[in-house]
């Protein structure tokens, strides 16, 4: 009898990016290295004209090349055995810097 893997469930909360700067590499540097400290998947989407496109929310290269501008809505996507705790995290952060503080 064939095995079957049942997948755990994704989180994936879409957000708008407020800051004036948009995300700028001090913004991806912080969310990169608190991506790295769980061992869920962290993804970062973008859609544009030009499609979608998908960065590893645990590469600071790889966020920064999605270009991520001010009132650009992304989504970020976490999938793993601690997903609903890197969700709250990466939102909580993204939360305090996605504040225009002049």
């Amino acid at each position: 009898m064939p095995q079957i893997f049942l997948s755990q469930p994704m989180q994936r909360t879409r957000i708008t990016i407020n800051n004036r700067l948009g995300v700028h590499a001090r913004v991806a540097y912080g969310l990169s290295r608190l991506g790295e400290s769980f061992n869920s998947r962290v993804s970062i989407i973008i859609e544009n004209g030009d499609g979608k496109r998908f960065g590893n929310g645990k590469d600071i290269m790889s966020i920064l090349a999605l270009g991520i501008l001010p009132d650009s809505e992304i989504v970020i996507e976490t999938e793993g055995e601690d997903e609903d705790k890197a969700m709250k995290c990466l939102l909580e952060y993204m939360e305090l810097v996605n504040v225009d503080k002049n």
